[in-house]
């Protein structure tokens, strides 16, 4: 069974240095917490009708997903169960993956998940790589 140190005992690097004291006092940082206005809430929702991604709308807006999503149910919106990719999307997530790039990239690109890429693909007709790095030819 693992033993762990009492409650406030100060660690040591190894057993033959002396403890480790922290010279300055541990701080604690908050979010920032950011309200927004009835025109820029009005706008939020409007956005997340017409498809915008929840993670794009929280870094427009600078605030939390959760947030997002609260305005959203709040203003009577159905939630979105997962963020299907639209049919440009879907082309251009299958040319950057056809150019190489990884289908975790293409996800970042897009705002959406890897699995939401890899399965768009797979509907597309495109045989995804391996995962993990290829080796490349002539090495």
């Amino acid at each position: 069974m693992l033993q762990l140190p009492p409650l406030g005992a100060v660690l040591r690097p190894s057993p033959r240095e002396p403890p480790v004291r922290p010279t300055a006092p541990l701080v604690a940082t908050l979010p920032i917490q950011r309200r927004l206005g009835p025109d820029e809430v009005t706008e939020l929702v409007d956005a997340y009708r017409q498809g915008v991604p929840v993670e794009e709308l929280a870094a427009s807006f600078r605030i939390n997903r959760t947030t997002v999503l609260g305005h959203v149910r709040r203003h009577g919106v159905p939630k979105r169960d997962r963020r299907a990719l639209r049919q440009d999307d879907v082309e251009r997530a299958v040319k950057l993956y056809a150019e190489g790039r990884s289908a975790d990239w293409v996800a970042a690109e897009l705002w959406v998940v890897p699995s939401t890429v890899r399965r768009a693909l797979k509907d597309a007709g495109v045989t995804l790589r391996p995962r993990g790095r290829q080796p490349t030819a002539g090495r």
